[in-house]
């Protein structure tokens, strides 16, 4: 009898230590982070912001390479191959049905005033994405009691879409400049077939991948301005670029699965929407993750945060409650055993 009572809680023993070992693990811990600084209204937000601010930003990226590039159609369907790479059925290349007219994005050439009007616009549009992105990051490091200035905000803002922008074109030309070598290495070895095209798409996904890769550092480090430890930053950047790619591809056979054109129109509209939901909020637990946090002790008493007096929260209305412990910053309560301040009449 004694020899089962130790078995028993020998098993019990392990079956918490096995609990304890999951709870305080990286990911639960992230995870545990991402959902107190409420990362999935977070990403809901920024998805309605980047979905007024694609067009913006399309129509930026378009123009601009059409300066640099000049009117030239084949680099011009190049373009819109890399922003269909980076959103799936975004533009219309003929074949996918896409949602907007590259046509349509061609600002005119003549200075005129609606030009001159236009261009900030664009400009403060297609920034106003990443300015809420940027905020969302740093929440996830803890850095919401930390705000940048607005002005620098915005100029890290303006200098993180166009590093996006860069990458864009560098993930279309890289692939391109990928393929074409694959394609004169196998035809030089002989190779042909399934193996040709197995190893086609390989070289293609790791070109895809090493820009994501380099696009989640510059998320990080230069548009949220975190300032991330060497082991961390690229474990981060490449769980990051991972789960975009698997992501995209989704993307991408979905809206390949539709032949209907009426239904298709729709599919790929609501496709680019749950996808940027769903690539936004990998962003922000990637971001959780490259935290790194600690251990969080859940729940907290009711007691500890004032919850149960009236106010439970700072305010200068009642002067008492200015002693509790909070953030100096954001005026969040910080857990206190020993609170004692104004009880509900």
């Amino acid at each position: 009898m004694p020899q089962e009572a130790e078995d028993d809680g020998a098993q019990r023993n392990l079956f918490w230590h096995a609990i304890h070992r999951v709870d305080t693990s990286r990911p639960v811990r992230a995870f545990v982070r991402y959902l107190l600084v409420r990362g999935n209204l977070s990403a809901g937000g920024v998805t309605i912001s980047a979905l007024v601010s694609l067009v913006a930003l399309v129509t930026i990226l378009t123009n601009g390479f059409r300066v640099v590039l000049g009117r030239q159609p084949e680099l011009f369907d190049r373009v819109v191959m890399a922003i269909n790479t980076a959103f799936p059925g975004l533009v219309d290349d003929g074949v996918n049905g896409g949602i907007i007219d590259p046509d349509r994005l061609l600002l005119e050439r003549s200075l005129t005033f609606a030009t001159i009007i236009s261009v900030p616009v664009l400009v403060w549009t297609a920034t106003n994405v990443l300015t809420g992105l940027r905020n969302s990051i740093r929440s996830m490091f803890g850095l919401t009691g930390a705000p940048m200035r607005p002005i620098r905000g915005k100029l890290w803002d303006g200098a993180g879409v166009l590093m996006l922008a860069t990458a864009v074109l560098v993930s279309s030309l890289l692939l391109s400049a990928t393929t074409g070598a694959a394609h004169l290495a196998l035809d030089a070895v002989g190779a042909s077939g399934d193996t040709t095209r197995f190893l086609l798409r390989s070289a293609a996904v790791l070109a895809a991948f090493v820009v994501d890769a380099i696009t989640f550092y510059v998320l990080f480090r230069v548009a949220a301005k975190v300032r991330i430890p060497s082991p961390d930053w690229w474990k981060g950047a490449l769980l990051g670029a991972a789960g975009w790619g698997l992501l995209r591809l989704a993307g991408t056979s979905l809206i390949g699965r539709w032949d209907n054109p009426i239904i298709a129109s729709f599919a790929v509209l609501a496709t680019l929407i749950i996808w940027l939901n769903l690539g936004l909020r990998w962003c922000l637990y990637t971001a959780a993750w490259t935290a790194n946090p600690p251990h969080t002790n859940l729940p907290v008493e009711p007691r500890a945060v004032h919850d149960r007096e009236t106010p439970n929260y700072v305010t200068q209305t009642v002067p008492e409650t200015l002693d509790w412990p909070h953030h100096e910053v954001t005026g969040t309560l910080i857990p206190d055993s020993g609170s004692d301040g104004p009880r509900s009449p």
